[in-house]
């Protein structure tokens, strides 16, 4: 006798029998558990759970009873094949009948593809062009500096004949101009070893509160990215005005700059941190200093013949004066 056709009653018959228990069993179950929610007193395809749960049963026995069938196509073709493989001939299985497939869900195109790609934030969080060079040359020097005492950064060397301080702002346009249009152009000094350049942030002044700006630049610094965290915030003064204090967003560009967040969150809400702007202000008002950005050449204030910061030439000059009137 053929197997071929006793497989297919047997598969039909499963499928049949497979439809009847599902339709049977919630109406059973209805009887004996009326607080399950299917109840047969109910009327109406629309109230009655119990006539829906039946007809998507129904739906599913049916494609069983397909499929059962479906598969004795299957097994023959997979008889055949196994049949030709002991045979000695290599051949390719085909693949079972798939049932067809549900629309995929949208995905990001760049992710579909097995190309690695960095990891993307939704956060907006542009850093400047030339950001993690700007300061090579300083570093290949090795007068990049490092961290005072109290906290605050320097570059050049620890022990350059001048010292020259900027107190400054990161929402302050003008201290952000100063710092590219004149200290940026005296990197000759400092590289030469003959000035020490500070940077002292304070956050009570300029268009708006930058607390959480200073704080990157700390926190960054912890990490060997000060100078570089320094330059993004005044590039987003005019980037993103006072939501480049937003967390995380300073985040993101600490994770672009190559630092761990972990630890740069931390020192974010760290007391350390706020003591060191605390003591930035403190300094400030011993001072008597009235606005930004104010320029100190070895702890003197250096004014220009207008009565405002010194211009280039003018902080070139004095600076050189310094050095050659030093005992």
């Amino acid at each position: 006798m053929n197997a071929k056709p006793s497989k297919l009653w047997i598969f039909g018959v499963t499928g049949i029998m497979i439809m009847l228990s599902l339709l049977l069993a919630p109406m059973l179950g209805g009887l004996f558990n009326p607080s399950a929610g299917c109840s047969l007193g109910k009327v109406g395809a629309q109230d009655n759970p119990c006539l829906q749960q039946e007809a998507s049963l129904s739906a599913l026995g049916f494609q069983a009873t397909l499929l059962a069938v479906d598969s004795q196509g299957t097994i023959s073709a997979l008889e055949a094949q196994i049949a030709t493989l002991q045979s000695g001939n290599s051949v390719a299985l085909a693949s079972p009948t798939a049932a067809p497939s549900l629309p995929a869900a949208a995905t990001d195109v760049a992710a579909s593809d097995n190309t690695p790609t960095p990891p993307r934030t939704l956060i907006d969080a542009v850093l400047p062009d030339g950001v993690l060079t700007a300061y090579q040359s300083l570093d290949e020097a090795g007068v990049k500096g490092g961290k005072l005492k109290n906290g605050l950064y320097y570059l050049g060397s620890a022990t350059a004949p001048v010292t020259v301080e900027q107190f400054s702002s990161y929402s302050c346009p003008h201290c952000r101009d100063y710092h590219y249009d004149v200290i940026v152009n005296l990197f000759d000094k400092i590289a030469a070893g003959q000035m020490k350049f500070v940077f002292v942030p304070l956050t009570f002044i300029g268009e708006f509160d930058s607390t959480n700006m200073s704080r990157a630049t700390i926190c960054a610094g912890e990490q060997d990215r000060y100078w570089e965290m320094h330059d993004v915030m005044f590039d987003w003064l005019d980037r993103y005005g006072s939501r480049a204090n937003e967390v995380d967003r300073l985040t993101a560009a600490a994770v672009q700059l190559g630092l761990r967040p972990e630890l740069f969150r931390a020192c974010m809400s760290n007391i350390d941190t706020q003591t060191v702007l605390d003591r930035d202000e403190q300094e400030a008002a011993a001072r008597g200093l009235e606005s930004t950005p104010s320029i100190y050449i070895d702890g003197k204030l250096a004014l220009s013949s207008a009565g405002g910061p010194p211009s280039l030439n003018e902080l070139r000059r004095l600076i050189e004066v310094k050095i050659a009137t030093r005992p």
